[in-house]
C-alpha cells in the first residue's frame, strides 16, 4: 500500500479505534511514522522500483541488503521515541 492511502484512507480508522480505547490519535500518527523505514522496502512502491532499475540492482539483493538498515532505523527511532515520550507503551 502506497503512503497516501495508508495515511489518508486507513489511519484515520485507526486513530479513531484508538481513541475509543483512550490512546490520543496524535499518538497513534506519530507511531506509524516509526514504521517508514521498512516500509519503503515495498515492492509496492513506485520509487523504489524506479531508484533500484535506474542503479542497476537485483530488487531482491536490494531488499537483504537494506533490511539490517531499516530495521535498526525503526529501533533507533522507537527508542528515541519512547525516551521522549512521542509515544508510549
Amino acid at each position: 500500500m502506497a503512503n497516501d492511502p495508508y495515511y489518508f484512507g486507513v489511519l484515520p480508522i485507526i486513530a479513531k479505534t484508538a481513541a475509543a480505547y483512550g490512546v490520543d490519535p496524535v499518538e497513534i500518527a506519530r507511531a506509524s511514522v516509526l514504521g517508514q523505514p521498512i516500509h519503503a522496502m515495498s515492492p509496492l512502491i513506485a520509487s523504489t522500483h524506479l531508484l533500484v532499475g535506474m542503479a542497476k540492482v537485483d530488487f531482491g539483493k536490494h531488499q537483504k541488503f537494506i533490511l539490517k538498515w531499516a530495521v535498526g532505523t525503526c529501533v533507533v527511532m522507537i527508542l528515541i521515541a519512547l525516551i521522549t515520550r512521542a509515544i508510549s507503551l
